[in-house]
């Protein structure tokens, strides 16, 4: 069977079970790592996949020496949480997004007094700036797991929500009712939806860290976050005035629960059985085959009769993913 790889960006950890549905579709995920494998945080849903052939970690920057330093320095930004964290996190944002100033200097020179070393002003600046862009990053991956507990804790209580409101059905308060439901799904998506301006920063940190180091050579680079592809369509219609073609939709489904049966084996099962359709869409995004338009919907309609076979929609959701071919490389 033919495959096909990708890059998954800007995440750095697999911290969700939002992001597992890749795995269906790619023979591979390859991600960006802070750390070196064996230095890495520890986590069941990241182990289980680092530690197969589904996944491979990558790390541009090896800390070596340097590790139990950054690590000092991510535990005390996540169990402290007061000023100084607050304050390192501003540092490393800005220092990113601004022109070079006597604050910027300012902010150089903390972080230098941080990680213990002087040297040329010219090397300074770039260890500093190397640092800046992986603390921006663990410092995402710390908001990234807070707000995976909270998504856990809302799922539970909007089941306690369907139970009440169920059971308030018929009664003469059906407005409020209403008006309460349609506060929360507010909320909900309120928690739910990331400031476009980290995102942003978490971007820009991204593409540093990984700048002028050997990257897998994927034709395909992913990412579940909507507000990234918002900012590269931006950037590629800024630059070539048109946006990227359009190649190609399929659906996945939103969530894979990892937990119970061996999921790699059920993945492995599913990707089995659902050759032929990977094979097509494979050959689609890559160029190699033209598009037929009978043919294309026949195989959508194939993957979506395997997808409701093993994933129900009422247990795993669905959530369509595009596909887009770029004029440029993306950095």
């Amino acid at each position: 069977m033919n495959t096909l790889e990708t890059l998954y960006f800007p995440d750095t950890a697999l911290l969700s079970d939002r992001q597992l549905p890749l795995f269906l579709f790619f023979s591979r995920v390859n991600i960006v790592q802070l750390l070196e494998k064996q230095d890495a945080p520890s986590g069941r849903l990241q182990d289980t996949f680092m530690d197969s052939a589904f996944c491979q970690g990558h790390t541009p920057h090896p800390l070596a020496g340097d590790k139990e330093r950054f690590l000092y320095l991510i535990n005390d930004i996540k169990n402290r949480k007061d000023d100084y964290a607050a304050q390192l996190s501003h540092i490393t944002l800005a220092s990113l997004s601004e022109k070079k100033t006597n604050e910027n200097e300012s902010r150089g020179q903390i972080l230098s007094s941080l990680l213990g070393r002087q040297s040329d002003k010219n090397d300074q600046e770039r260890i500093n700036s190397l640092w800046q862009a992986r603390l921006v990053l663990a410092i995402a991956e710390i908001l990234d797991g807070e707000e995976e507990d909270v998504a856990c804790e809302l799922a539970f209580l909007e089941d306690s929500e369907a139970d009440i409101f169920n059971s308030l059905k018929g009664s003469d308060e059906d407005t409020e009712i209403a008006a309460l439901q349609h506060d929360l799904g507010r909320v909900t998506a309120k928690l739910n939806r990331p400031r476009f301006e980290s995102v942003q920063k978490r971007l820009r940190a991204w593409f540093h860290f990984t700048q002028n180091s050997v990257l897998p050579s994927v034709p395909v680079w992913s990412t579940s976050r909507e507000e990234v592809a918002d900012i590269l369509f931006e950037n590629h219609e800024k630059k070539l005035s048109r946006l990227p073609e359009h190649i190609a939709d399929i659906l996945l489904p939103a969530r894979l629960d990892p937990a119970g049966s061996d999921i790699l084996q059920e993945i492995e099962s599913f990707m089995h059985a659902g050759r032929q359709a990977l094979e097509y869409f494979y050959s689609i995004i890559q160029g190699s085959q033209e598009l037929s338009q009978k043919q294309y919907l026949d195989t959508q309609t194939e993957w979506e009769k395997l997808l409701d076979s093993r994933y129900p929609a009422a247990q795993t959701g669905r959530k369509p993913a595009a596909f887009y071919r770029f004029d440029e490389p993306l950095p």
